[in-house]
């Protein structure tokens, strides 16, 4: 594998993982400011990162590897 492509993985991988870091926080915030207990607000944190939509990173991945290639 050439380091461009392993970069690029590399760049995959982090931006899925701050868009799901992302998403538990804000459904945790939401949860809880909503008045749920914290075992509630655990679960809707893990139902935001179940339903985060990772088609803008796929997106934005194609356009860098467009604008390289």
């Amino acid at each position: 594998m050439s380091e461009s492509a392993r970069a690029q993985q590399l760049a995959l991988a982090e931006a899925v993982r701050r868009a799901c870091i992302d998403a538990a926080r804000n459904g945790y915030r939401r949860a809880a400011i909503s008045g749920l207990c914290p075992e509630g607000a655990q679960e809707a944190a893990l139902g935001a990162i179940e339903m985060a939509n990772l088609e803008p990173i796929i997106a934005a991945l194609e356009m860098a590897t467009s604008d390289h290639g």
